[in-house]
């Protein structure tokens, strides 16, 4: 064991991102559906013609670092959003601002607040910042309510809304029920999804409580996941704190020029996010008709039970021949442990064949999430394959 490395990171469990496509190791002219990591299917056209425009310009200094403030992003973004530049900072994704609060406001003896389950960045940086959870478990339906904030309530308040990794929503007024019963808590609302529940936003009640920050990302519907940039809403004193933590350079100058085309483009944005919503719906309804149920969704994926969902028993038989437990390995995803209910069997032997079908979904093997299934919404195309492939599954296997 390594004496140099901090203790409590002997046994850290580190963020465990979606299977990557290059995991699969199929030939390249198959085609890979990815609907794991919660990305947009589109892009924005002006996005691929600045890149161009960038890669021909002498204007374009990379042999320079980046304004350290993102003053032209800022302006853009708070030009649009209705909100004072000194109330925005932005980052190299918000899974960097989550890290900056935790060196900004925690210290030894602190702990936080986390619904359960959640996305598990908020976890993962707890344990490297050596901070105890407090949880709150959630309702049947994954919701959140006032009568869950009993107990111990740590100094932060992490709250998704959306709801990651179910996919429902709190109203605005419930959240701000929430934030006004306990004024001495920190409140970080993660609206990562909320340009698909955009009328629930709290973004104009940051003057009003000086305990909120509100963290966004355009990584989702925005469609620059590969660009990493995230923001941080809230008072400036709150956002001068977070500054002061960050990296001067952390985000460089070709994301900091492209992330002004979301704000900039924002009416096309709502367009595709529309898109996304109807290719969603279109799909739940298909999946209850196939047995599934499905958590109600504010975001562009759904967590879906084949609660119903009848599997011709072939393909259970052929899954268990072939499958051997990995070694070496804390991923428990391609072995099908025969001790596991139903419905959780049913979930992991589903995500299985879907990824030997070329289908990349989430399977989070965990009690409150074992049942289940998150698939993000893709094109129109990529939805109707999920669906042709869970109807094949079926019937009987065409070759055995």
């Amino acid at each position: 064991m390594n004496s140099f490395i901090r203790s409590h990171l002997h046994h850290w469990e580190a963020y465990v991102p979606g299977k990557q496509p290059k995991d699969l190791k199929i030939a390249p002219h198959h085609r890979i559906i990815k609907l794991n990591t919660n990305e947009s299917p589109f892009i924005l056209s002006e996005v691929s013609d600045r890149l161009q425009t960038l890669a021909r310009s002498r204007s374009f200094h990379l042999n320079r670092y980046p304004d350290p403030s993102a003053e032209h992003l800022r302006a853009t973004a708070g030009n649009i959003l209705n909100i004072p530049q000194d109330h925005l900072v932005f980052a190299n994704g918000s899974d960097e601002i989550i890290s900056a609060i935790f060196r900004a406001y925690l210290g030894a003896g602190d702990s936080i607040t986390l619904p359960s389950p959640t996305y598990g960045a908020y976890a993962v940086y707890s344990r490297l910042y050596n901070i105890k959870i407090e949880e709150l478990e959630l309702a049947a339906d994954f919701l959140l309510s006032e009568e869950n904030l009993t107990g111990t309530i740590g100094k932060v308040v992490f709250l998704p809304n959306p709801h990651a990794p179910s996919g429902n929503a709190l109203a605005a007024k419930t959240l701000l029920s929430i934030i006004k019963k306990f004024p001495q808590k920190l409140f970080v609302i993660d609206e990562a999804y909320i340009d698909f529940n955009i009328k629930e936003t709290l973004i104009t009640e940051i003057a009003n409580h000086p305990n909120l920050i509100i963290l966004r990302t355009l990584s989702k519907a925005a469609a620059l996941a590969g660009l990493r940039v995230g923001y941080a809403i809230s008072r400036p004193d709150h956002i001068q704190i977070l500054r002061k933590v960050l990296d001067p350079y952390n985000l460089n100058m070709i994301a900091q020029d492209l992330a002004t085309l979301p704000f900039i483009h924002h009416k096309k944005i709502a367009l595709l996010v529309q898109k996304i919503i109807a290719i969603r719906d279109k799909v739940t309804a298909e999946l209850t008709t196939l047995g599934f149920k499905t958590i109600p969704s504010k975001t562009n994926f759904i967590l879906t039970s084949p609660q119903n969902f009848t599997l011709h028993p072939k393909w259970t038989k052929l899954r268990l021949e072939k499958t051997t437990p990995p070694k070496n390995t804390t991923d428990t995803t391609n072995s099908l442990p025969k001790s596991l209910p139903s419905s959780k069997a049913q979930a992991q032997l589903l995500y299985s064949l879907l990824t030997e079908h070329q289908i990349l979904v989430r399977y989070f093997p965990t009690p409150r999430l074992a049942p289940y299934l998150r698939i993000t919404i893709g094109t129109e195309r990529d939805m109707k394959r999920v669906i042709t492939v869970l109807r094949s599954l079926q019937k009987a296997p065409k070759h055995q």
